[in-house]
């Protein structure tokens, strides 16, 4: 009986992750004529799409079809392929994460990823606040039991200040800015601000799930040992290993020893009681930044595209127990004041800060439009909070269904309100760099011109980047007494 339903649950499992596939393929191709991230179209179909589409199917077929596809007996398996597709992207995304991208710029970045985190928090601790602060039966649903209101206000807050970095990136190049000023400067707070929030969540998870003071003690304990293996075993064994394969054609050494050490490190933090998510994204922090071709290709290729291919399966594992028809009129009025207050609290807080650091108009309402970009880290926070117990099921879709709306209008605005130039003919894309436009020297210049007066012409002016989105440096101008705001670097 027991070898009959896992084998039942094998192949459902294995249909299931067909459909979510074959689903993402079909909207892939519609995110990009409407220009947005493919995350957006994850997200949507995964959390929303396909959980609550089912439920539309008319008479019993809404009821029977979700248990038919996703059977009770099958999530399990389902979750568990989720995770190791979220372990794998997270581990890239914090691989990803540059640390040099924080030096250089002086109090600029340091001013704007210190405003695009604390005032969407402060305005999150403020709503959540008022949130707890009803009376009545609703009280109920807004937090898990023996939760204390400080954590949920606080959690509440860390949400509503996350700008995703990794799809920051991809909102970049696709619209081929990643090497300008902005580019530069919105990475950086976007880095800052996820590392803020991955320390808050690991703070408030812990305080949400620690029984007394000992047992919170002996679980931070267990954390800076891991923390303290991590920097100085790990990493260092890391870039010894890296050195000694480098200079071979294909390495599979390589290849299995991070994977290892990966699922190792996710595998420590859930057993000390923190999500595997955050032991993904350590180790991705401690693997070398000095990517040679040998581990491109043999390490950091395979993880991207691995983890992009089983990342749906976790949305859709999280989304299955979400129905956007009960979110009711109180959710929907959370929904659009959080959306409303947080967008416009970071775009105002950013781009005044931009502009008081002398960044032209155009560069600081783009810089305050992508600093709103959200998706799949806030949705990962989302679901921890949730297993926690700190969020409930009607919060948790309030606020993905925010981030979702968030992220998505954050290239027509760039677009429409920051004045984004034309896309070059640089080619781009995932796991490549944009490439930065090249001036024309001054000798091909000089020779261009003479042919154009020896032909009886005008000169034609090179096209280049407009000044408002100066890709000559990332570092704020210095100031002149008299004279206007600079719109270069």
């Amino acid at each position: 009986m027991v070898e009959t339903d896992a084998s039942c649950a094998v192949h459902v499992v294995l249909a299931g992750i067909a459909v979510v596939m074959l689903s993402g393929v079909l909207l892939v191709p519609l995110c990009r004529r409407v220009r947005q991230p493919t995350v957006v179209g994850e997200i949507a179909i995964g959390l929303f799409l396909v959980p609550s589409l089912l439920r539309l199917l008319p008479g019993d077929l809404g009821d029977r079809l979700p248990l038919l596809v996703f059977p009770p007996q099958a999530r399990p398996h389902l979750a568990v392929i989720a995770t190791v597709g979220l372990v794998l992207f997270l581990c890239t995304a914090g691989w990803e994460l540059d640390f040099r991208l924080l030096r250089g710029h002086g109090p600029a970045l340091t001013a704007v990823a210190a405003v695009s985190v604390a005032g969407p928090f402060a305005v999150g601790v403020a709503l959540a606040s008022v949130l707890l602060a009803r009376q009545g039966p609703l009280r109920h649903h807004l937090r898990g039991h023996d939760v204390p209101p400080g954590v949920f206000v606080l959690f509440v807050g860390t949400v509503l200040g996350v700008t995703a970095f990794s799809v920051l990136v991809r909102v970049l190049v696709d619209s081929r800015i990643a090497h300008t000023r902005v580019g530069a400067m919105s990475m950086a707070g976007a880095a800052a601000g996820d590392l803020f929030a991955w320390c808050m969540v690991i703070a408030l998870t812990l305080a949400a799930g620690a029984h007394g003071p000992r047992r919170l003690l002996l679980v931070l304990a267990q954390l800076t040992a891991y923390a303290l293996a991590m920097v100085f075993l790990v990493r260092p064994a890391l870039a010894w290993l890296v050195r000694r394969e480098e200079r071979r054609e294909h390495s599979s050494l390589l290849f299995v020893a991070i994977s290892a050490g990966l699922f190792l490190s996710a595998c420590v933090t859930a057993s000390v009681g923190v999500h595997p998510a955050l032991g993904a994204f350590a180790f991705g922090l401690v693997i070398p930044r000095r990517t040679t071709p040998a581990l491109r290709r043999d390490v950091q290729v395979p993880f991207r595209q691995i983890g992009t291919l089983l990342l749906p399966v976790f949305f859709v594992s999280t989304g299955l127990s979400l129905d956007l028809g009960k979110l009711g009129w109180i959710g929907f009025a959370e929904f659009t004041a959080f959306l409303a207050v947080t967008w416009t609290v970071k775009f105002l807080s950013v781009a005044g800060t931009a502009r008081l650091f002398r960044l032209s108009s155009a560069e600081a309402r783009g810089l305050g439009i992508l600093m709103n970009a959200k998706g799949l880290t806030e949705v990962v926070i989302l679901g921890m909070g949730r297993q926690a117990g700190i969020i409930d099921d009607r919060l948790f879709t309030a606020l993905a269904l925010m981030a979702l709306v968030s992220t998505a209008m954050v290239t027509p605005l760039m677009r429409v309100v920051a004045k984004v130039p034309p896309r070059n003919r640089a080619r781009s894309g995932p796991g490549r760099a944009a490439v930065k436009p090249q001036p024309t020297p001054p000798r091909v210049r000089a020779g261009r011109a003479a042919r154009a007066v020896r032909a009886g012409c005008a000169p034609a002016t090179p096209t280049s980047t407009p000044r408002a989105w100066s890709t000559a440096s990332t570092t704020t101008p210095a100031r002149k007494p008299s004279a206007p705001p600079s719109a270069t670097a």
